[in-house]
């Protein structure tokens, strides 16, 4: 507990401006994101995708706050914690999941859009999870929020807003979202965040059992799916053709190669 007070103790020195900057370059990475992430589908499934990331992250989050999860876990309230943690967990894995499948059928700036009404969706999921009404400022600034968001991600008429599967998906997503920023606002006092590490791992290894590695084009092994992103470039027919060519050149010094020997050895 002790580091915790201290850790407590340093959080009240930064300087507001500190965390406000972080939340401009999480902004900043969050809108990348979806780019990398439209590129990254087109070549891997979205469970194994997200598996992956989750278990990244929970990597890094386990070697941040090792000392408190192992405070939490050898505590009396140690099943707790983990029985609470993985919900949350698996709740923010399926809102990542259904996000990524949104995201694979439609375009990153409606997905980005269509993600961010989470923002209007909380209060809502606050009030009805804490009995604790939203007041005006906190439904203008959402209603603005996700109008900004609209304005930056679309580009043309109100049409582009014509709901597809994707970005029905995507408004899951936002749903299961702000459940989960809800629950995580109603929950501090738990120590959730003590778990997140451990959830997120527990949920990467139960996906990546559970969905075996595979690309678009239903190549199994990780090196076919490393190779399929240059099917674009390179249409099958030239592949072929360099790939007989090659076997063909194979044939043929093997076969120079035996003419040699036998030569040689009429020669002796």
């Amino acid at each position: 507990m002790g580091g915790c007070g201290k850790l407590d103790g340093i959080a009240h020195r930064i300087p507001t401006g500190v965390y406000k900057l972080l939340l401009v370059v999480a902004t900043v990475i969050w809108g990348l994101s979806f780019v990398v992430m439209k590129d990254a589908v087109d070549v891997l499934q979205p469970a194994y995708l997200i598996g992956f990331r989750f278990l990244a992250t929970g990597a890094i989050l386990a070697a941040l706050f090792f000392r408190r999860l192992r405070a939490a876990l050898s505590g009396e309230r140690a099943l707790d914690y983990l029985v609470k943690g993985t919900i949350l967990g698996v709740v923010c894995y399926l809102a990542f999941w259904v996000q990524t499948i949104g995201l694979d059928h439609t375009t990153p700036g409606k997905n980005a859009f269509l993600t961010a009404t989470y923002c209007v969706i909380v209060p809502f999921a606050w009030w009805a999870i804490a009995r604790k009404r939203p007041t005006a400022f906190n439904l203008v600034a959402a209603v603005m929020a996700v109008g900004g968001i609209g304005l930056v991600s679309l580009t043309g008429s109100l049409s582009e807003l014509t709901m597809g599967f994707g970005d029905t998906m995507t408004l899951v997503s936002a749903l299961l979202f702000a459940v989960l920023f809800s629950v995580l606002l109603y929950g501090e006092e738990i120590g959730l965040r003590l778990v997140g590490g451990f959830a997120l791992i527990f949920v990467a290894i139960v996906v990546s059992e559970t969905f075996p590695l595979k690309s678009k084009a239903g190549d199994d092994a990780p090196a076919l799916a490393l190779e399929t992103p240059g099917g674009p470039v390179v249409s099958p027919e030239p592949l072929g053709v360099l790939c007989a060519r090659d076997a063909d050149g194979r044939a043929a010094v093997e076969s120079m190669q035996e003419e040699a020997s036998w030569s040689k050895s009429g020669t002796t």
